[in-house]
C-alpha cells in the first residue's frame, strides 16, 4: 500500500504542474492537464472502490469490473488525449515550417528582384561607359588619321623644302662662281 500514496502524490503533482502550465498559457498545457486528469480520476475511483467509500447501489457497472479495468481505461484516455496533443503540435510545427518557408521564398524573391534591378542599373552604367569609350576611341582614331595626314603633308613639304634648299644652294654656288668670275674679269 506504500506505493499507492506515492503514485497518487506524483500523479497529483503532475496535475498541479498542468494547472500551473495552463495558467501560464503554455501551448499544450490543456492537453497535458486533460490527459493526466483521466488517469488521476481513474486512480481515485479505484481507491474509493477499494476502500468501500462508494456505495454499490450508485454504480451501474459492477465494482469488480471497474477495479480491474478503470485504470486501463484512464490510461487509454490519457494516451488518446496526449496523441491528440502531439497531432496538434505537429500541425502547428508544419504550419510554422510552411510559414517560414513562405517567408524565405518571399525574401529570396525580394533579393532576386533587388539583385536584378542592381544588375540592370550596373549594366546600363557599363553600356553608357562603353559608348563614351567608343566615342572617345572614334575621336582618337579620327585625330590619329588627321595627324597621319598632316604628318604626310609635313613630310612632303619637308621634301619640297629640301629640294628647294638644294636648288637654292646650287644656285648660290653658281652665283658665287659667276660673281668670282666677274670679279676676276673686272680685275683683269
Amino acid at each position: 500500500m506504500g506505493q499507492v500514496p506515492s503514485f497518487f502524490f506524483f500523479l497529483s503533482l503532475r496535475i498541479i504542474v498542468g494547472i500551473v502550465a495552463n495558467y501560464k498559457r503554455l501551448p499544450g498545457a490543456m492537453y497535458y492537464l486533460t490527459g493526466w486528469s483521466f488517469l488521476l480520476g481513474s486512480v481515485i475511483i479505484v481507491i474509493l472502490l477499494l476502500n468501500d467509500l462508494v456505495p454499490a447501489s450508485l454504480l451501474i457497472i459492477p465494482p469488480s469490473f471497474l477495479i480491474n479495468y478503470i485504470v486501463e481505461a484512464g490510461t487509454v484516455m490519457e494516451i488518446i488525449v496526449i496523441s491528440i496533443a502531439l497531432s496538434h503540435r505537429l500541425s502547428i510545427l508544419r504550419l510554422e515550417k510552411e510559414s517560414a518557408q513562405s517567408e524565405k521564398i518571399a525574401m529570396i524573391e525580394y533579393l532576386n528582384e533587388t539583385l536584378d534591378f542592381a544588375v540592370e542599373q550596373r549594366t546600363k552604367e557599363i553600356e553608357l561607359q562603353n559608348k563614351e569609350i567608343m566615342s572617345q576611341h572614334d575621336e582618337l582614331t579620327a585625330q590619329h588619321e588627321l595627324i597621319l595626314v598632316q604628318n604626310n603633308q609635313l613630310a612632303t613639304q619637308k621634301t619640297e623644302l629640301e629640294k628647294a634648299q638644294q636648288t637654292i644652294s646650287n644656285q648660290n654656288k653658281q652665283l658665287t662662281l659667276y660673281a668670282e668670275s666677274l670679279e676676276q674679269k673686272i680685275m683683269a
